[in-house]
Formats: C-alpha cells, sequence, structure tokens
C-alpha cells in the first residue's frame, strides 16, 4: 500500500485504474454508499486505509483461527506446551485466508506492473544499490573510516582492537587478519548502512566516492 500510495501520488497511476480492481472495489463496499461521493483526494486516503485493514484483519482473523485448530489437534492449552510442538506449525499459518490471497496477489501484480517495474523506479533502485554497495565496500576495506562509536562498538562488543589505538603501521594487518575474519564486523557495517536516512546516505557517499576540491587530500 505504500507503494501504491507513492504511484497515485506521483502519477504513476490513476486513481480509477486502482478502484477497478476487485480488491479496490470491495473496499469501496465495506466504505458504504458515502465513498463514491468523496473527493478523489479523500477516496485515495480511505482506499489505501481499507487496504490495510482489510490485509492486516484478514491476517490477525486467519492465524488465530489456525493456530487454535493448530492447539486443538495437539492438545496444546499453555505456553509451555506451545514451546514444546510450536515450531511445528506451518509456515503459513500467519498468513491470507485463501480469499484475501488472491486479492493481495491482485494487488501486488498490479502495483509491481504498473508502478514498481518502471524506467524511474528502476534508475533509482540502481542508484541505491550502488550507494549502499560502494559504502559497503570503502567500510569493509577501509574500517578506519567509520565513527569512532562503531569503532568502539566492535571493540565491547566483538572484542576487536580499537583501531584509533593502534600504532598506524598495524592497522592494515589487525584489519585483515581480526576485522575481516569477524562475521560481526560484516553485520555492524550493514546495521550501519540500514540505519542510515537517504540524505545522509548520498552525503556520505559524496565525501568518500566524490571528493570536492574543498576537501584536503
Amino acid at each position: 500500500t505504500h507503494d501504491l500510495e507513492d504511484g497515485l501520488r506521483a502519477g504513476s497511476v490513476a486513481l480509477a485504474e486502482v478502484e477497478r480492481l476487485a480488491v479496490a472495489r470491495r473496499v469501496a463496499e465495506e466504505a458504504g454508499a458515502s465513498y463514491a461521493g468523496e473527493r478523489p483526494w479523500d477516496r485515495q486516503n480511505t482506499l489505501v486505509r481499507g487496504l490495510i485493514r482489510l490485509f492486516v484483519r484478514d491476517v490477525v482473523e486467519t492465524a488465530a483461527a489456525r493456530i487454535e485448530r493448530f492447539c486443538a489437534r495437539h492438545d496444546i492449552s499453555d505456553h509451555e506446551g506451545w514451546l514444546a510442538r510450536g515450531r511445528e506449525a506451518s509456515q503459513t499459518t500467519v498468513w491470507f485466508s485463501a480469499a484475501v490471497e488472491e486479492h493481495f496477489s491482485e494487488l501486488k501484480t498490479f502495483i509491481y506492473g504498473r508502478i514498481i517495474n518502471q524506467a524511474s523506479v528502476s534508475r533509482q533502485d540502481w542508484r541505491a544499490r550502488k550507494v549502499m554497495t560502494a559504502l559497503f565496500a570503502a567500510y569493509w576495506r577501509e574500517p578506519a573510516i567509520l565513527p569512532d562509536y562503531l569503532l568502539k562498538r566492535a571493540a565491547e562488543e566483538l572484542e576487536l582492537p580499537f583501531l584509533r589505538e593502534l600504532p598506524l603501521g598495524r592497522v592494515a594487518a589487525t584489519v585483515a587478519d581480526r576485522y575481516h575474519a569477524h562475521p560481526g564486523f560484516a553485520r555492524l557495517v550493514v546495521d550501519h548502512l540500514a540505519g542510515m536516512s537517504d540524505r545522509f546516505a548520498l552525503e556520505e557517499y559524496r565525501a568518500l566516492q566524490l571528493p570536492s576540491p574543498e576537501q584536503e587530500l
């Protein structure tokens, strides 16, 4: 639904096109007669809220019924019983009912074809991959360019040497022998990237990959 909102706001699709989908017609019916009389912007908001409500409510209710049947079938009546047998539950226990799954698939197919799989979106995705890949490679190869607080986390949580305290001549060997050998360091870098806003990631990419004339080399 977030992709749908983005597509509607960007003009990639028209509200009228979305309203022809079966899932949209269902949401409109549940909204009542007042839906048709709303202004387009209000109808759009009503539609998106209705989609979220339909999907979430269906998953919650359907999953609850499936879990209840699973517990009855295995004579589970308390938390300890669930801990003992819960892993046997199907991976699709928390999922849509068959009818709403059809609606979900219809909407997903529509959004992919009309909004996501477009040149402008593909270009943006490519840029994002380029920036994230470059940042990860830079941090991985040269951990010393990471902020001090992350290097301190590496020292405290992963028991890696704190690079700021090492003689310069030992940094490269320590990175190769200790940092690159510890899978937790890759996780630390990934978590750092995941916490970045778009603006900060782009600024960091420019600072590391495209130094300006004002920056000293």
